[in-house]
């Protein structure tokens, strides 16, 4: 299956909104980042587990990609393989910035029905998570992943990502990147590699504290795109990829959203690039003050879009009018089943109820038999 790739709306929105994440994500001093060409031909990791003083680190957002996690963050993988990780499921609900990224991926602990559910099975050709196909049967009825409150989905697949054996110096850097602590915090979580063996591994989890869990935020397209190209890249499962295909993709559908946009970044974009260069150049003594800017900058940020930008402009975390849509599609579309349902119920109805199904039945055949 290839991976689901989101088609901008407006091409010269979208131009505008390219602009600003070059801006914002991409000019940093070359100094503070390396590029390098993306290697695909990384051995798996051992049954040993990675050599003394290297870790393990889970990726399962854009660093899956390795245009991004290679080519623009300089890492280079020493070993990685593909894994699960059962107690947590992917949602976004990280706030990044409104109108052109409104937020980035994070996991939370993840909520099932029957504690059967929580195991995934291992098939011959790879993993292959159960969970994930109950899920898929509930969003073909209407369930979308990116409801109101990203948390409340119960019976999300498990996360799935790859584990890279990287260096200190590497795992320093992908810190850095990920916004220095600011955003993140190291936790350690079990995972399941392909081969059915147990790996701990670090990761990166944004506390409550930090997210915007009931904004409804919708990740922007070409955030959607990397997630789903690295998925596709290392072979995550068929039935894990359909479900991040379910995901929409934040959408501009106004023009004072467009005006919006433009003051937003006019106003913020210089101290986010001097905010991002500060916690990517930090480390050591220097980290808590770099913190510090950092969650005063983004706050003063949301705090601005909060009482000013989405009252007067819009909102710039989810597609305008599109829960509405939905609610009156559900309303007015009727699946092939439930008509059948319907034709069966007004059948019933007209023959004078169940209970005299068979006589009335009876009395059809006799009257078509005298024509």
């Amino acid at each position: 299956m290839s991976s689901t790739h989101y088609d901008p709306v407006d091409t010269s929105f979208s131009n505008l909104s390219l602009t600003a994440i070059r801006l914002l994500d991409h000019y940093t001093p070359s100094f503070l980042t390396s590029q390098k060409s993306p290697d695909m031909a990384i051995p798996s990791i051992t049954s040993d587990g990675p050599a003394p003083g290297n870790i393990l680190y889970l990726a399962y957002g854009s660093n899956l990609d390795a245009g991004v996690f290679q080519g623009r963050r300089g890492i280079k993988p020493l070993s990685a393989t593909v894994v699960t990780v059962p107690s947590l499921t992917l949602v976004f609900d990280l706030p990044g910035i409104a109108y052109i990224e409104p937020c980035f991926a994070n996991v939370r602990t993840r909520k099932v029905n029957a504690p059967s559910e929580k195991q995934p099975l291992v098939a011959e050709e790879g993993l292959e998570d159960m969970e994930a196909t109950v899920v898929l049967s509930k969003l073909s009825e209407g369930r979308y992943r990116d409801s109101e409150d990203p948390n409340d989905d119960v019976d999300a697949p498990a996360l799935m990502g790859v584990v890279y054996e990287v260096t200190p110096e590497d795992y320093a850097t992908i810190i850095a990147t990920e916004g220095g602590g600011a955003s993140y915090a190291d936790v350690t979580v079990e995972c399941i590699s392909i081969d059915g063996k147990s790996l701990k591994a670090h990761t990166l989890l944004a506390p409550t504290t930090k997210t915007r869990p009931n904004s409804g935020a919708q990740a922007s397209a070409r955030y959607l795109n990397i997630i789903s190209s690295g998925a596709e890249q290392h072979g995550l499962p068929e039935s894990y990829r359909s479900w991040l295909a379910r995901f929409r993709p934040y959408r501009v559908t106004t023009l004072r959203q467009r005006v919006g946009c433009v003051l937003f970044v006019a106003m913020w974009a210089p101290a986010v690039m001097v905010t991002f260069a500060v916690s990517r150049w930090c480390s050591g003594s220097h980290k808590s003050w770099a913190i510090k800017i950092s969650e005063s900058v983004f706050g003063g940020m949301w705090s601005s879009y909060d009482r000013l930008f989405k009252p007067y402009f819009g909102d710039g975390e989810r597609t305008e009018g599109e829960k509405e849509k939905e609610v009156d599609e559900e309303k007015t579309a009727l699946s092939e089943p439930e008509k059948t349902h319907r034709v069966e119920d007004m059948f019933v109805t007209a023959m004078g109820g169940e209970t005299n199904m068979e006589s009335s039945v009876a009395s059809l055949s006799a009257s078509w038999d005298k024509l």
